[in-house]
């Protein structure tokens, strides 16, 4: 694809608090915004009111159009080529941590990655932002605060959704590829996730750790098999990866608060 830069009008509003370090109201058409592979020091956070664009990152092509907000992290080159044109509300934060938080939330949901979602429609339009923008009175200013409030919040809300929905196929996936009993290092490997990642989601996900939801599983298939069969308690320690009838016994009365065979009874 050729270098054609696209017409852009933007207007930008810079005296803001932390994390915020600029708001703006751009419309964009008709070619690269900004250089090809270019990248900045900073979060920017961009919510799309009308039209589509393309972003490259990293090599993957994204469509984003209407009602979608993505997130660029810092320091990592990218692309943005529209072929007609769209409106936004980007948001530049600080990249450093606030009092209120709001930095760590949204870093912590994109790991340093690009990432982008649908999100509720915001309570405001692109001509309210463009106005309070351009008439940059005290009020106005805590009103462009709160406006980006409001999307940041919206955005980490979806992108938390989004990735507790995404770990949770895949850790299901994962489980069902594994025939014994599943290690960490295994659903890592599955997954494609690190241990303290998976941990955090699995938390998000299921209230407790990984390895805790697996043996949570692994209860309700003995005491179904305790039930449903006349498999022995060997028999079913074989079949679900301990050692011994006394290894299962062990971990069924921790969890049950009696032994296999009175639950059985």
């Amino acid at each position: 694809m050729s270098y054609k830069k696209a017409t852009v009008s933007n207007s930008t509003m810079s005296e803001l608090n932390p994390p915020f370090k600029m708001v703006n109201a751009m419309k964009a058409k008709g070619g690269f915004v900004g250089p090809p592979n270019h990248s900045h020091s900073i979060y920017h956070l961009n919510y799309i009111f009308s039209g589509k664009l393309t972003i490259t990152f990293k090599g993957e092509k994204y469509e984003i159009s209407s009602g979608m907000a993505f997130v660029l992290p810092p320091d990592i080159p990218h692309s943005v080529y529209t072929e007609t044109e769209y409106s936004q509300m980007g948001v530049d934060l600080l990249n450093k941590s606030d009092s209120r938080g709001l930095f760590d939330l949204i870093s912590s949901v994109c790991n340093n990655e690009f990432r982008v979602c649908k999100i509720p429609e915001p309570t405001f339009l692109f001509d309210d932002i463009h106005r309070i923008i351009n008439t940059p009175t005290a009020l106005n200013i805590h009103l462009a605060e709160h406006k980006a409030d409001e999307l940041l919040l919206k955005t980490v809300e979806a992108l938390n959704n989004k990735s507790k929905s995404d770990f949770e196929t895949k850790f299901r996936q994962a489980l069902k590829q594994i025939n014994s009993t599943p290690t960490l290092d295994e659903i890592c490997k599955l997954t494609g996730y690190s241990r303290v990642h998976i941990e955090r989601l699995a938390k998000g996900c299921f209230g407790c750790g990984a390895i805790e939801y697996i043996n949570r599983i692994k209860i309700n298939r003995i005491c179904s098999l305790l039930v449903n069969t006349d498999m022995s308690i060997l028999e079913i320690a074989e079949k679900e990866g301990f050692y011994d009838a006394s290894h299962l016994t062990v971990f069924f009365k921790k969890r049950m608060g009696i032994t296999p065979s009175k639950y059985r009874k």
